[in-house]
Order: structure tokens, then C-alpha cells, then sequence
């Protein structure tokens, strides 16, 4: 962009010496003077203009990407977390026990493959965020057994493809029964695990269970399991519902004030 600035202003030079010559005292040499230096003004005001309207553009594509950073509502245990080189054989360690929690706990639902799927699109979505590549991994294994309190529900029920008010009621026990299958994670992670099982059912206006919270309540982790599940169970196979394509789960997911978290949204409508 110098450069051909430069070679404007060149040009420009090379005009007015030739106007001089050409014109020697004379009024004309005068007006194409000055239509020279309001051109050259011109170009500089427009140049300056693109330079700040392009840092502006760069601004705002970064802070898109980093949604999750300067997130008020960011679970401050996920920020806290401290890793170490020793960090990473504990996590890929807790990796294959929750692989294996996993299919325990699709083959009880009936659910082929939902805790890997969702588990896939929470890490997706924590990556995209800003979250550093140990801690999306963490969030990945929480997400993949965060439905582990099934375990403790009867398998006839969780299959049933109509159930009654009684049994829904003990569905929505779950949240309550996981903890005693989460005892392999090391201390310093488990209350994300915890988090996990138990909030991830709670919505941004106080409406979910069985906590009922409510927004920066709502620890990160279980507000992007409760986006990343609802669109899971909408694109997969289920008994009661019929399957959803990607932008009919994703619109439907939008107009439910007050149930998913926005901006997590957002970034899941771009990484899947």
C-alpha cells in the first residue's frame, strides 16, 4: 500500500512540474495546483480510512473467536484448573475410563454413539472458544460421562418410547446419581465432572432442574453439554421425535428463549 502511494505522489510530482512548463504564470497552472494537493488530501484521508476500518474488521473477527474469554458467565473452575507435563498422562488415563463409562451408559439408554457425538461437539465448541487445547480434552471426557446417573435408572424405563409423569420424575433423578460413578477422576477435576452430571439440565432463566440456576450460576461446562445434547438427541434417531436435519435442530434451538446459553450457540452454528 506505501508503495503505491508513493508512486502516486511520484505521479502527481511529475504533473505539476509538467504543468508548470506548460503553463508558465497562468491561471491554469494555479486551478491544476490546487486539484493536484485536493487529490493528494483526498487519497490520504481515503487510505486512513481503510487502515481503520481494517484493524476495526480484525478487532471484531478476534473477539468472535475468543466468545468464550471474555464470557461474564465462563465457570471459573475451568479457567482455574492447573495443568502440568504430568497433566497430560492423568487426562489421557481418565480418557479411556470415560471411553469405556460411555458405552456402559449408551448401551443402558439406547443411544448409539450419543455420548461420543456430544462429547465431540462440546471439545469442538471449547477449542473455537479460546480454551486451551488440555482443558477442551477435560471437557470432552466430562461430556462423555455426564449422563452416568442413568446407570442407577432402570433400563426398561430409559427405552420406553412413552413414559408417565412418575417416570419422568425419576428420570430427572440422574443428575443426583452420578457422582458415585466419577471416583476415578482425580480430585482437582472431579467438580467439573460433578458439574457436569448435575447442572446439565439447568436453563439460563432459572427454568431447568434440579437446582433451578440461573445464568453466571450455570457453570460453562454444563451450559455447553445442555446446548450440545438437545442437538444431538434432535439430529439423532429417537422414539418419540422425529429426526431434525442441521438447520431445522439449529433454528429450533435459537427460538428457545431463555433455555441455551447464546453465545455457545453461536459458536456451535459455526464448527458443526
Amino acid at each position: 500500500m506505501i508503495n503505491r502511494f508513493l508512486t502516486i505522489i511520484g505521479f502527481f510530482q511529475v504533473n505539476l512540474l509538467w504543468s508548470q512548463t506548460e503553463y508558465p504564470n497562468t491561471k491554469l497552472f494555479i486551478q491544476l495546483n490546487s486539484f493536484n494537493i485536493i487529490l493528494i488530501l483526498g487519497l490520504l484521508f481515503f487510505m486512513g480510512l481503510s487502515v481503520f476500518l481494517f484493524i476495526q474488521i480484525k478487532k471484531l473477527r478476534n473477539s468472535n473467536i475468543k466468545v468464550e474469554i471474555n464470557d461474564p458467565f465462563h465457570h471459573a473452575l475451568s479457567s482455574q484448573i492447573i495443568l502440568n507435563t504430568a497433566s497430560a498422562e492423568k487426562i489421557n488415563t481418565i480418557l479411556e475410563q470415560c471411553r469405556v463409562l460411555a458405552i456402559e451408559i449408551d448401551e443402558v439408554t439406547g443411544r448409539k454413539n450419543c455420548s461420543q457425538n456430544v462429547a465431540e461437539i462440546v471439545y469442538r465448541i471449547s477449542k473455537y472458544s479460546g480454551f486451551e487445547e488440555s482443558i477442551s480434552q477435560l471437557h470432552y471426557c466430562a461430556a462423555l460421562v455426564y449422563d452416568a446417573g442413568f446407570l442407577r435408572i432402570d433400563k426398561g424405563i430409559l427405552q420406553l418410547p412413552e413414559i408417565s409423569s412418575e417416570q419422568f420424575n425419576l428420570l430427572q433423578t440422574h443428575t443426583s446419581l452420578a457422582r458415585e460413578f466419577l471416583d476415578f477422576v482425580p480430585e482437582e477435576w472431579r467438580q467439573l465432572f460433578f458439574d457436569a452430571a448435575e447442572k446439565h439440565h439447568e436453563n439460563i432463566d432459572g427454568s431447568g432442574y434440579p437446582y433451578q440456576l440461573s445464568e453466571k450460576d450455570i457453570p460453562y461446562i454444563a451450559r455447553v453439554i445442555r446446548v450440545a445434547e438437545s442437538y444431538e438427541a434432535m439430529v439423532s434417531p429417537r422414539e418419540y421425535r422425529k429426526i431434525m436435519d442441521h438447520d431445522t435442530a439449529l433454528e429450533y434451538l435459537i427460538t428457545r428463549d431463555g433455555i441455551f446459553d447464546k453465545k455457545i450457540l453461536e459458536v456451535m452454528e459455526k464448527v458443526i
